[in-house]
């Protein structure tokens, strides 16, 4: 694990050590460029590197707040790949902080 980076505490519980590229990864499936992907994570990575512990549920909201600024089309993208692929909807457990986040 990189020194200063937190463990990420996953919807079951496990813990596990935080992988810059499993983020990078998902960014790129949901449509972003590589370039596009890492520059997210390491802004993500910058907002949390000071946390001992961080959900997934809060990576996701970094991450899926930074993609709906990127375009709707490419939130979308996230929000169906979630649903069909991983079977489970994100968006519904953290769509009242990416609202209130989002909107001017």
């Amino acid at each position: 694990m990189e020194s200063g980076l937190p463990r990420v505490r996953k919807r079951d519980g496990r813990v596990e050590e935080y992988i810059p590229e499993k983020l990078v990864v998902s960014l790129i499936k949901n449509g972003l460029s590589p370039s596009a992907a890492r520059a997210i994570e390491n802004e993500i990575r910058g907002e949390i590197a000071d946390k001992h512990t961080v959900s997934s549920i809060e990576l996701a909201y970094h991450a899926l707040s930074r993609v709906r600024k990127q375009g709707e089309t490419l939130y979308q993208s996230w929000i169906y790949y979630d649903i069909n692929h991983k079977r489970r909807r994100t968006d519904y457990e953290i769509k009242h902080i990416l609202d209130k986040d989002i909107e001017p």
